[in-house]
């Protein structure tokens, strides 16, 4: 029991360490797999509910190297948003169409 938890808190540090000092390379492998919505999704879902610690700091590095973009809400609550110059050129117009929209709704109410 004591050697798992040894073993598992060196696996765990030896993980940092690699994420930060690749974070760069990260960063655009995350780029990458964000590109691709189904795939994406389904990393996604298996690193939060498997590996929910590793799924938070690959967030902070897509969050520092711009990946993707946390935003504070109305509510205080931590929001992340796409960046989307990172999408395809058909996904980026379907960004701006919903964008416009949100901010017309928005000014209307």
């Amino acid at each position: 029991m004591l050697l798992g938890k040894i073993l598992r808190g060196g696996a765990n540090c030896l993980v940092r360490h690699f994420i930060n000092a690749f974070q760069r390379p990260l960063s655009r492998l995350m780029a990458v797999v964000l590109r691709n919505g189904r795939f994406s999704e389904g990393v996604n879902h298996w690193l939060l509910t498997r590996y929910p610690a590793l799924h938070g700091q690959l967030r902070d590095v897509a969050a520092r190297h711009r990946v993707v973009e946390v935003v504070i809400s109305s509510g205080d609550d931590l929001q992340e948003r796409l960046d989307p110059t990172n999408l395809p050129s058909h996904a980026q117009r379907i960004y701006a169409e919903l964008q416009a929209a949100i901010n017309k709704r928005r000014e209307v109410t």
